[in-house]
């Protein structure tokens, strides 16, 4: 019988989890007052914390998201914008970025498609819209203006919105209500929207010859 030694673990359950965490982190985002804003903030903390956990399953690895994964924590959950700083940004997309390469190296060690390789393949998807809208807080945090259309005078609002801003660019919609301005922020637009159209290209090109692969060698072996 094979050993799932795979980086994503024996079950995925872990996975399994991250991966209705991050829908819900992007369900309530755009809630802006009051419980809402409190919520969502949460929910962004289980999601950090389901990113470290779900790299749990090599040590090594582990520690080094856990490195930068809990300052993210900490900066990105329970500071306010005013004290969030670029170093939290940072520390986020370093952590976004650290998770989506490992479950990656995850999916690409499994040696058949499963559940699990199915769920991260996904989860990996929504965590990059995750890591693009720090990057887009960033580029707008140093330098103010790089997009129009982005809410003023309201707590959290910019956030808020380059997160939407971030997941309408990842799915190519282009609703055009939002835009980049500035050639930084352009050049981030580009790279993501070429990113997202590629891996899903890629990623479901690997999934179906891994399927085909794994059906091919069982019929072999009746």
């Amino acid at each position: 019988m094979h050993t799932d030694r795979s980086l994503l673990g024996k079950d995925g359950a872990v996975h399994h989890v991250l991966l209705g965490l991050t829908i819900l982190l992007i369900a309530v985002q755009p809630i802006q007052f009051g419980a809402g804003e409190l919520f969502s903030r949460a929910v962004y903390g289980l999601v950090l914390l389901g990113c470290l956990a779900a790299v749990y399953a090599r040590r090594k690895l582990f520690f080094i998201g856990l490195a930068i994964g809990v300052p993210a924590l900490v900066t990105i959950v329970f500071g306010d914008d005013s004290s969030l700083g670029n170093a939290g940004l940072w520390l986020g997309i370093a952590t976004m970025a650290y998770v989506c390469v490992v479950l990656l190296v995850g999916i690409y060690d499994r040696p058949a498609v499963t559940a699990a390789s199915v769920t991260s393949s996904l989860t990996v998807y929504l965590l990059l819209g995750i890591l693009w809208s720090l990057a887009y807080t960033l580029t707008e945090s140093i330098s103010p203006g790089s997009f129009y259309g982005l809410t003023e005078g309201v707590a959290g609002g910019q956030r808020r919105d380059l997160f939407y801003y971030s997941f309408v660019t990842l799915t190519t919609l282009g609703y055009g209500d939002i835009g980049p301005v500035s050639p930084g922020a352009r050049a981030l637009v580009i790279t993501q929207a070429v990113v997202g159209q590629l891996y899903l290209v890629v990623l479901v090109a690997s999934l179906v010859s891994g399927f085909l692969n794994e059906k091919a060698r069982r019929k072999a072996s009746d």
